[in-house]
């Protein structure tokens, strides 16, 4: 107010009247110059006081053409506004308490510093306002503070006596933290009122609370920065990418992925030996290989499957037929007892597997092996013996010899498998009558229906001392056999399975593979029923003729011997028997 008075004082030097409120003139005159529309109650002031204090609003109605509006004369009708003392005239004598209020004007040696405002006085509420108005006739007082953090408010001000304007310095005098010295925080305020906000070094403003900008990491990818308690960014980071780097820094590689990017680690095979995997490009396992194939039927290297396995495969190997893990079906059982072959006695583990009580029953036995077809080839070498339990007719039935990969199947006489099969008819199958003798299922030729009887080949049904086979259980006939199986070969463009039988130390019949579509003859042909590898069984099956659905005949007695401690026939000649031998397996 002072300054206002003073310039007041010095543009009406001169002037009879400082009433007028026409506004300034143009700036030059010029008859079509359209001045700028006002932005401000100071850019309406006049600089006069007696003709009030002009205002900016340019959608008044009664505003000018800079959009100002005059002040209201801050004289009462009937007193005189003195310019130069920027006040109204007071009668002292008369009247030193102009406004009422109580207080006698300043000038009239009182304390109402505006005697024209009953509102403005010693003792006031002071109010916060901007435009400096003293209501309480004290300048050092601007305002409340609002929040009572000792700081008024930047808006709440007060006119000096030296006519400058003095205002509070809270920037926000609704929060008491809030207040010049405060200590500055990492909050994206601007906590010590300097004008500066995150300014945690004083001055200096690094980055503000949650600030980030885009940057590219060490990875190579575009990624964000973060403020890192207003001092700095952080360093760049970007979402995990399968690409072998720390994207989001978190001192792990590629973790969001299943293994990291192109590493090589090791592992365990599906065949259980040790392998090595490289993570592939889109951070997934290959399948766990090693790194060169180990003989175990298997496929260890993921090359070839098992084919290159076969430069390995040198082993060979015995295995005893005895009754030890030996499997059983229907009424066989597994017995030892002393016979006397020809005068020897020796002592047998034997197989029953037929007894005999009606025409329906049968047996059967099946040796689970722990071991797996060769590349070589399976012999096994059993010893047979059959006899009739009736004199009601010619006995009829079979037995069976069974190679089979995989586990046994014990609810069948016969499983799937390379099955061998022996029957004994008083027929054969061309209608040549072989009285009582082992007939050889589906081999060539007809001499291999007579069974082998002291090694040879002989009808049991004539020559000295020997019973018929249809005598009621008088006497056994008995054969021993040799199984040659070869399964085929992989690594070869043809078949080379085949099944050979071997009596009397003579190769009687082969059995070889066959095109698909070729017709069966009982077991023939075979076609790959065993691969290279397949876990190997082996079951000895008997059926009586209720059990073969083509023969008919009396229910008759078979059993295997499966070993043999000795044995030496009337040629003086030692052999042994029920076991099984491979060749070329792995170790």
């Amino acid at each position: 107010m002072v300054m206002r008075r003073l310039s007041s004082f010095v543009l009406c030097v001169g002037l009879l009247a400082c009433g007028g409120d026409d506004g300034p003139p143009d700036v030059d005159g010029g008859a079509d110059a359209s001045p700028a529309l006002c932005t401000s109650d100071v850019s309406c002031d006049d600089a006069v006081y007696c003709n009030g204090v002009e205002r900016c609003a340019p959608a008044a109605a009664t505003a000018d053409a800079r959009g100002c509006i005059a002040g209201t004369p801050p004289c009462p009708t009937g007193v005189r506004c003195l310019e130069a003392q920027a006040r109204c005239e007071t009668d002292c004598d008369t009247q030193p308490d102009a406004d009422g209020d109580g207080y006698a004007a300043v000038e009239c040696g009182g304390e109402d510093c505006d005697d024209s405002d009953p509102s403005i006085h010693p003792g006031a509420t002071e109010i916060c306002d901007a435009e400096g108005v003293d209501e309480d006739c004290d300048p050092s007082t601007l305002g409340p503070d609002g929040d009572g953090d000792g700081f008024v408010a930047t808006g709440c001000c007060n006119v000096q006596p030296a006519g400058d304007l003095r205002c509070g310095t809270d920037c926000d005098d609704t929060d008491p933290t809030i207040f010049p010295g405060a200590s500055e925080l990492c909050n994206g305020v601007d906590d010590d009122c300097n004008g500066l906000v995150d300014d945690v070094r004083t001055g200096i403003v690094a980055c503000v609370f949650e600030e980030s900008r885009a940057c590219v990491t060490t990875c190579g990818l575009a990624g964000q920065q973060v403020c890192l308690a207003c001092e700095t960014f952080d360093a760049c980071r970007a979402p995990e990418a399968c690409n072998a780097c720390d994207d989001d820094l978190d001192g792990a590689v590629d973790e969001d992925f299943e293994c990291v990017r192109l590493q090589v680690s090791t592992c365990e095979t599906a065949c259980g030996t040790a392998g090595t995997q490289t993570c592939s490009l889109e951070c997934t396992l290959p399948t766990c290989w090693a790194s060169s194939e180990t003989c175990n039927y298997c496929d260890d290297n993921g090359i070839d499957g098992i084919r290159d396995e076969k430069v390995l495969a040198t082993g060979t190997s015995q295995r005893a037929l005895d009754c030890g893990g030996v499997q059983f079906v229907g009424t066989a059982a597994c017995e030892s007892e002393v016979q006397t072959f020809h005068g020897t006695t020796v002592v047998d583990t034997f197989v029953q597997l037929l007894d005999g009580a009606s025409a329906g029953q049968a047996g059967g036995a099946w040796w689970v092996v722990d071991d797996f077809m060769g590349w070589g080839p399976v012999d096994m070498e059993v010893h047979f013996e059959a006899r009739a339990l009736s004199s009601d007719g010619p006995p009829l039935g079979e037995w069976s010899v069974i190679f089979q990969g995989g586990a046994a199947r014990l609810s069948t006489l016969v499983g799937e498998g390379v099955s061998a099969t022996w029957n004994w008819s008083y027929e054969n199958h061309w209608g040549v009558s072989l009285g009582d003798a082992y007939r050889l299922g589906g081999a060539s030729g007809t001499s291999v229906g007579y069974a082998l009887y002291d090694g040879g080949y002989k009808n049991i049904s004539s020559g000295a001392g020997r019973t018929p086979l249809d005598s009621a259980g008088q006497g056994w006939a008995r054969q021993r056999v040799r199984l040659r199986y070869t399964p085929d070969d992989p690594t070869t463009g043809v078949n080379e399975e085949r099944l050979e039988l071997w009596l009397g130390g003579q190769l009687v019949d082969t059995v070889t593979a066959a095109p698909a579509g070729s017709p069966t003859i009982y077991d023939r042909p075979l076609r790959d029923e065993l691969p290279v590898g397949a876990p190997l069984s082996i079951g000895i099956v008997a059926r009586s003729a209720a059990n073969l659905g083509m023969f008919t005949g009396v229910p008759i007695q078979a059993r295997a011997w499966v070993m043999t401690r000795a044995f030496t026939g009337p040629t003086s000649t030692t052999d042994t028997y029920g076991h099984l031998e491979r060749y070329a397996i792995c170790p």
